[in-house]
């Protein structure tokens, strides 16, 4: 259904993580998952972007390979790619 590809970058825009924080903070209150769409003045909303924190992604859907992951995996894995990115 999903055809996966991570993309590594040195840096993201700090103002993401700060609107993706409120977002999944509010969301969590309510018992939901925060999703923040991106999107241009005069761009289709069909052509938007949707984010999500891949830890609520393999939660609603599994891991892209196909077997379950745990919160602990997920957080080992963000920190070896942390480390390559030094």
């Amino acid at each position: 259904m999903f055809d996966y590809q991570l993309k590594l970058r040195k840096s993201l825009p700090a103002w993401a993580f700060e609107w993706m924080a409120g977002i999944c903070g509010t969301a969590n209150e309510r018992g939901k998952v925060g999703v923040l769409i991106l999107r241009t003045p005069r761009m289709k909303n069909a052509d938007a972007l949707v984010v999500v924190r891949f830890s609520d992604w393999v939660l609603l859907h599994g891991s892209p390979g196909g077997a379950e992951v745990s919160k602990v995996a997920l957080v080992k894995a963000f920190e070896r790619a942390e480390r390559v990115m030094r």
